[in-house]
């Protein structure tokens, strides 16, 4: 299984990779690839401003392969693992949760890129939808804080995990780095 939170060449470029024949070749040939079907929509049909951002050589071998799993909306597809929806960033952003009992690790992709974005009023400047990227930022980080959720910063690379508490506050965890 290979999860990311968008399609961007910096989340999706390890999906494909040459072979030593320089020929595009699918990274992970058995593996099922989950992308929200708006994002994979938008990717192959985006704006000039968005457009350097996705990489057809990065996504579209894999769903030639037949790979891609499309999804629409929220969904938990394995037990404990949860794709939510968040949009802003791109169309078709999501989140990676996983649950353990009451534990969980998210992966926030862009939404909060690096310990900076943990203010709810900064934003990415590549957010095609800044208010929702900020509505969807804070409800994760509310529940982060209640129920004390790990936190995988997409391009965070000193302090790439960690706790936040209700005040803001981050925490790292020891020992885990980008």
């Amino acid at each position: 299984m290979v999860l990311s939170t968008h399609l961007h060449w910096d989340h999706a470029g390890g999906f494909t990779r040459l072979s030593p024949g320089g020929q595009v070749e699918v990274t992970f040939p058995k593996a099922r690839h989950y992308v929200q079907r708006r994002e994979w929509d938008f990717a192959l049909d985006s704006d000039p401003r968005s457009r350097a951002a996705y990489l057809a050589d990065d996504f579209v071998p894999v769903a030639d392969a037949g790979l891609v799993e499309f999804v629409d909306g929220d969904a938990e597809i394995l037990p404990g693992v949860e794709l939510r929806l968040t949009g802003g960033h791109t169309p078709g952003n999501q989140v990676v949760i996983f649950r353990s009992g009451e534990l969980a690790a998210a992966m926030t992709g862009d939404l909060i890129g690096t310990t900076p974005h943990l203010r709810r009023a900064w934003n990415s400047g590549g957010d095609l939808d800044v208010v929702r990227a900020l509505q969807e930022k804070g409800r994760l980080l509310d529940e982060a804080a209640a129920h004390r959720w790990l936190l995988v910063l997409g391009h965070e690379s000193e302090q790439a995990a960690g706790y936040v508490s209700p005040e803001g506050e981050w925490t790292p965890e020891p020992g885990l780095r980008a």
